[in-house]
């Protein structure tokens, strides 16, 4: 709910409210007056009590913004007006003191006179508290919109920053698949040099789950024939071929096996060195 604006203002002993509206302040009148004497903190109170009831708003003074002028006389009564305004739920309201305020509209437009007074806080002296109050605005707008700027490029750049991290997860996914291939590709083709008869004892299924190959089909003809010692040189020749990490990983897979396999004699010099 947006909260109407109020002018008390506080000099020469009395006290006088004023209300802005869209284009201009008027005069708040309490208890038909303009000005109503306030010397001491009961008067104060009281005529705090009195803009209450003129309002009359079940919510007390909760929405209303506040704006206290005072001059030199008043300082002594600045907490009992806290008080008065803290105990009618007043939580939005500001002090500003009336001389400089004064020296900087008397500038322009001179000194009030004692009977042009209510005119010149009006038009004069009034209007610049809420044209500040407007330019506060206007910059906390400003700030406002190059704060959501801000956070809208950041937001473009995570998400480009986003999808470049995903293509790159997705290609070297598509990298770790295909070495997954590669490597099952060659435990098809080099387990038959490492065990006799490998395929009667370790079906190609078992291998799939083992190597964790459960995407690629697999097509091994059964019966399975076993290589001859010419195919099983030839395997040979083409597994020290291999870089050093290919021959490892397929010793090392070999290792994990826990089927009753007969190693061939020419190959255990390679399982053993591990």
């Amino acid at each position: 709910m947006q909260k109407s604006v109020y002018s008390l203002v506080l000099i020469n002993s009395q006290a006088a409210f004023f209300k802005q509206n869209v284009a201009c302040w008027v005069i708040e009148p309490i208890s038909g007056e303009v000005w109503n004497d306030v010397e001491n903190e009961s008067q104060l109170q009281n005529i705090i009590k009195k803009f209450n009831h003129r309002l009359n708003s079940e919510h007390d003074l909760k929405h209303v913004s506040l704006q206290v002028t005072y001059d030199d006389s008043y300082h002594g009564l600045i907490a009992a007006l806290a008080a008065s305004l803290h105990q009618l739920k007043c939580d939005d309201w500001q002090l500003f003191c009336y001389k400089p305020l004064l020296s900087r509209v008397s500038v322009a437009y001179g000194l009030p006179d004692e009977n042009s007074l209510d005119n010149y806080l009006l038009t004069k002296l009034l209007p610049l508290l809420s044209n500040s109050f407007n330019y506060q605005d206007d910059s906390l707008v400003v700030e406002k919109q190059r704060a959501e700027q801000s956070h809208h490029d950041d937001m473009a750049m995570l998400q480009q920053t986003k999808s470049s991290m995903e293509r790159q997860i997705q290609e070297l996914k598509q990298q770790v698949n295909i070495q997954h291939k590669l490597d099952f590709e060659q435990l098809l083709c080099f387990l038959p040099l490492f065990y006799k008869n490998v395929w009667n004892t370790l079906t190609p299924e078992d291998l799939a789950i083992l190597s964790g190959n459960l995407i690629q089909k697999i097509n091994i003809q059964s019966p399975y024939h076993e290589p001859d010692k010419n195919t099983v040189l030839v395997l040979k020749k083409r597994f020290t071929r291999l870089s050093d990490s290919h021959q490892q990983s397929i010793i090392q897979f070999c290792h994990t096996l826990e089927h009753p396999l007969s190693i061939r004699h020419e190959m255990s010099v390679y399982l053993e060195s591990m």
